[in-house]
């Protein structure tokens, strides 16, 4: 979205924000930008010579120009939280039979952070289903035996034979060790077993 505005407006904006702005001199004018991922203002000053006194050309190259024409941010800022953290993905593969729900449990033998996966399903048929969900089955936490902690993934529709991916921006919160994640997978095929491969993309916390 961009809006154009007067001079004062996009200073506001700029400061608020911290953002440097954007300019370019052409036909006599400082044409200003200020952008904040999709957020864009703009704004146009006239260039006299010499500056007027407490004019806005003033104001701009006084108090701004030394600083403008940075690259602007984007709207994404990727986290992965601790500098700590390093890569360690798994995988689980089980089978799924034909016109029924099955659970696979796979146990966490250490503690883990989980930014996204991949899932291949072969054959699969269309309108088969994946829930992931992370459950506290011995009570490690507290809460009671078989606990769900989270639901990772919610009645996702798996499209057959070709990777299925799923990836966060930043990952999750540190998941505890003798906890489970539980892939519940509806084959809706009336004849045929779905093999299901499941690759997670994690962190562990470096020693």
């Amino acid at each position: 979205m961009t809006i154009n505005m007067q001079w004062s407006d996009l200073k506001a904006f700029a400061i608020a924000r911290s953002l440097s702005i954007q300019y370019v001199i052409a036909n006599g004018f400082y044409y200003l930008a200020a952008i904040d991922g999709s957020m864009e203002v703009t704004a146009q000053i006239p260039i006299v010579s010499p500056t007027p006194s407490g004019s806005d050309q003033s104001d701009f190259e006084t108090n701004f120009m030394p600083a403008a024409n940075s690259s602007p941010r984007g709207n994404v800022v990727q986290v992965l939280g601790k500098d700590t953290l390093v890569l360690c993905p798994f995988g689980v593969s089980f089978s799924a039979p034909a016109n029924q729900s099955t659970t696979y449990s796979y146990a966490l033998t250490s503690a883990v952070f989980l930014r996204g996966g991949v899932l291949f399903a072969s054959p699969g048929t269309l309108g088969d289903q994946l829930t992931v969900q992370i459950v506290d089955v011995n009570n490690i936490l507290g809460a009671g035996a078989n606990y769900v902690v989270a639901t990772y993934v919610n009645g996702w529709y798996v499209m057959p034979n070709q990777q299925n991916a799923i990836e966060d921006i930043s990952v999750s919160s540190e998941i505890p060790a003798g906890l489970y994640v539980n892939f519940i997978y509806n084959n809706t095929s009336p004849t045929q077993a779905t093999q299901v491969i499941v690759n997670f993309l994690s962190y562990q916390g470096s020693v």
